[in-house]
């Protein structure tokens, strides 16, 4: 069986699906209360755990999707997020640890600073942003206490629908309305769309294969690189891309220059090959969603 905590989040829903959709017996939580879901179990790291557990099935990966708030999030209120992020989900690990369940923790690039391309799955962990704090300490106490446990650090994820939580379909819509649109030119980005991840979590194995894994997309470039590709491939206006730099923008928390990570490693382990962003959105037939007088001829 496995276990999801965190299936109403943006990952953890569609790695549900991706289970469901593959007959792979799967049990997923939600947290807050406010974000129910019938096929979901109501769970909260905060509290106590046995008696919220004992009615999940018996299961053998555990795959903690939980992340409470984005990175200006934690940086404007790290007592609240580190609760549920750090102290919440150490509690389940410890839990974990006496009852059995292998720990599968979705962490980030951030938990590396970014002033370099080179990050691999050794590389000594240097996070300068709350979030990477967060995520680090997790990343520290699941490698101190488990020999059978799998990290999976990720890049910028994104999806071809309303569920992206990046920006790649939000441009697309206000592109193909006329409006304008703005994108970085001083950061670097290696995006890897939703249903790879989904996907490529699926073949973690923390019993056969342990250890750090880094799923990353195809190729890189700036966030303005690809709002220019998006733009190209549906025949959009590539002159509605305003193109700034990151002092132009008001996060609360400074980005890390070079969100990428090295993943070869990761590649000769497992059969991962993400898709490019064309070939993505082109799986999923968004072309056919863009109003024909909507594209330039």
């Amino acid at each position: 069986m496995n276990l999801i905590i965190g299936a109403n989040g943006f990952i953890g829903q569609h790695l549900h699906e991706y289970f469901r959709d593959n007959q792979e017996p799967v049990h997923g939580t939600f947290f807050p209360a406010s974000a129910g879901d019938s096929h979901l179990s109501f769970f909260d790291v905060t509290k106590p755990l046995a008696d919220q557990l004992k009615h999940v099935p018996p299961f053998q990966r555990v795959f903690l999707c939980l992340q409470q708030g984005t990175l200006d999030d934690c940086k404007r209120s790290p007592t609240s997020t580190s609760a549920i992020n750090v102290r919440g989900l150490i509690r389940l690990l410890k839990y974990l640890q006496q009852h059995g369940g292998q720990p599968i923790y979705l962490s980030s690039n951030v938990v590396f600073a970014g002033r370099h391309a080179r990050y691999h799955e050794q590389s000594r962990l240097n996070p300068n942003t709350e979030y990477g704090r967060q995520k680090a300490a997790v990343e520290k106490y699941i490698r101190r206490h488990f020999r059978q446990y799998c990290i999976a650090r990720l890049t910028k994820v994104y999806n071809t629908d309303a569920t992206d939580t990046y920006l790649f379909y939000q441009w697309l819509q206000l592109l193909r309305r006329g409006r304008s649109i703005r994108a970085v030119t001083d950061q670097v980005i290696s995006p890897i769309w939703v249903t790879d991840v989904a996907r490529s979590l699926s073949l973690l194995d923390p019993t056969e294969q342990p250890g750090i894994y880094h799923f990353t997309g195809p190729d890189s470039g700036s966030p303005a690189d690809y709002a220019e590709r998006l733009a190209r491939h549906f025949h959009l206006n590539t002159g509605l891309i305003e193109k700034r730099v990151s002092k132009d923008f008001t996060w609360l928390e400074e980005r890390p220059r070079w969100q990428v990570l090295d993943d070869r490693a990761t590649r000769r382990r497992l059969p991962v090959r993400p898709a490019t962003i064309e070939s993505a959105f082109a799986q999923q037939s968004y072309a056919s969603q863009v109003p024909h007088d909507m594209l330039l001829t």
